[in-house]
C-alpha cells in the first residue's frame, strides 16, 4: 500500500476462493514445515487463472523456490519485503507475465478438464495427443474400436471440443502427449 498499490487481505484460502478475484497480483506465505505445506501454495496453479502470483516467506530455500515456481509462480521473496526488491518483482510481474501467464493458464485448465474425464477417456485422450488412430488405441488398451469411438465422442463432449484438434490442444498441455503417459493411465483404469 506504502507503493500506491490497492490491497486486499484475505484470512484464508476459502474467502479468496469465494471472492474468485478475476485480476491482479496475488501474494502468497509459503508456510511449508519442513518441505510439507500446509497452506494456499498447494492451489497455485488453480489460481493462476487471470492472475499473476508471487510466493514469500520469512526463509527461503531452494526446494520452495522451485517448487513455487514449478506450480506457477513468477517470483519468490523474503518476508518482510524489501522497498526496491518488491519494485523489482512488480516491474518484473507486468513484463513477464503475459506468456508465462498464458501457459500457466492453459496447462492448468487443461488439467482441470482431464480430471472430468473417466480413466478409459483419459486414456483414449492420451491416445490422441500422442498421434495415435482409434485402431492403435484400440490395439494398446486391449478395446474395440467401437468402444474407442465411444469413449471419444463422450471425451469430446466433456471437453466441450468442437474438433480433435481441441482435444489435442488439451493433451499437450495436460502433458498427455508425453510417451508413456497412456500407460501410466492404463494402470489407473
Amino acid at each position: 500500500m506504502s507503493l500506491g498499490i490497492h490491497a486486499e487481505i484475505y484470512e484464508s484460502s476459502e474467502e479468496f476462493f469465494e471472492t474468485n478475484p478475476q485480476s491482479g497480483l496475488i501474494f502468497i506465505a509459503d508456510d511449508r514445515v519442513d518441505g510439507a505445506s500446509t497452506g494456499l501454495l498447494d492451489d497455485v496453479s488453480i489460481m493462476v487463472g487471470a492472475n499473476k502470483v508471487i510466493a514469500y516467506s520469512e526463509e527461503i530455500s531452494p526446494d520452495n523456490v522451485v517448487s513455487a515456481v514449478q506450480a506457477g509462480a513468477l517470483d519468490y521473496l523474503r518476508w518482510p519485503f524489501e522497498r526496491e526488491r518488491l519494485q523489482a518483482a512488480l516491474r518484473k510481474s507486468s513484463a513477464d507475465a503475459p506468456p508465462h501467464l498464458k501457459l500457466a493458464r492453459l496447462k492448468a485448465t487443461a488439467l482441470e478438464a482431464v480430471e472430468r474425464l473417466s480413466p478409459r477417456e483419459a486414456q483414449v485422450l492420451a491416445g490422441l495427443g500422442q498421434g495415435m488412430s482409434n485402431k492403435d488405441i484400440a490395439v494398446a488398451l486391449e478395446i474395440s474400436p467401437r468402444t474407442v469411438e465411444i469413449h471419444r465422442g463422450n471425451m469430446m463432449t466433456k471437453l466441450n471440443a468442437k474438433a480433435i484438434s481441441d482435444a489435442v490442444r488439451i493433451a499437450i498441455y495436460a502433458g498427455l502427449d508425453q510417451a508413456g503417459s497412456m500407460g501410466k493411465l492404463r494402470s489407473a483404469a
